[in-house]
């Protein structure tokens, strides 16, 4: 899998898209999340789901190579995303309803504790990973990031934010701060499958 910065070093912009799952407050902060990346030089879109999230082929303008973010809040303590509460497996049933192409590799759950575990019967597992063994079969290149702790799409240098304890605003922090705890969101990410150390 490449990383997006380095694809950004090499002259070749990434796209982004930003796929809303949720109620008009998010769709307004992902609508000033993809502005400000837009502005800062990025290739971000928005994709907004259904009003009632059902299945509209509304991602097969996302490109296999494209970084493709879920936008939504966590319900049912930990369970479920977005306004329809949508499980790991009906997420994943949603994606490939939607027209996410099988051969798509880069997929983040931007949402609050998507990649924090979850004690279960069978052990303990974030919603990201429970979302990547759904997924797997289908997406054989898949790679599915989970965030922890709070996210915002808002922080410093036009950064996102993740690692905010429950509360917690990047607005309430000072930059300072932010920097010390390592709160932009790359730096509060999981991954599945994990990356080799070093990536």
């Amino acid at each position: 899998m490449t990383n997006p910065e380095e694809n950004e070093t090499k002259g070749e912009l990434q796209q982004h898209w930003i796929y809303v799952l949720g109620g008009s407050d998010l769709q307004s902060r992902a609508s000033e999340w993809q502005q400000r990346k837009t502005a800062g030089g990025k290739l971000y879109a928005l994709i907004e789901a259904l009003p009632d999230e059902r299945p509209d082929r509304r991602l097969t303008q996302v490109g296999n190579e494209d970084v493709l973010y879920v936008y939504a809040r966590m319900w049912d303590g930990l369970e479920a995303v977005g306004e329809s509460r949508k499980t790991p497996q009906e997420l994943a049933f949603h994606l490939i309803s939607e027209g996410l192409d099988t051969r798509h590799k880069e997929l983040k759950i931007f949402a609050s504790r998507s990649g924090n575990t979850l004690a279960g019967e069978g052990g303990s597992a974030s919603y990201v990973e429970r979302l990547y063994n759904c997924m797997k079969q289908d997406y054989p290149d898949i790679t599915v990031y989970g965030y922890l702790g709070e996210v915002s799409p808002q922080g410093f240098d036009s950064h996102k934010t993740a690692g905010l304890v429950s509360g917690e605003t990047p607005e309430s922090l000072t930059r300072e701060s932010w920097d010390n705890r390592k709160l932009r969101a790359k730096d509060n990410r999981v991954c599945f499958p994990p990356l080799p150390d070093g990536e």
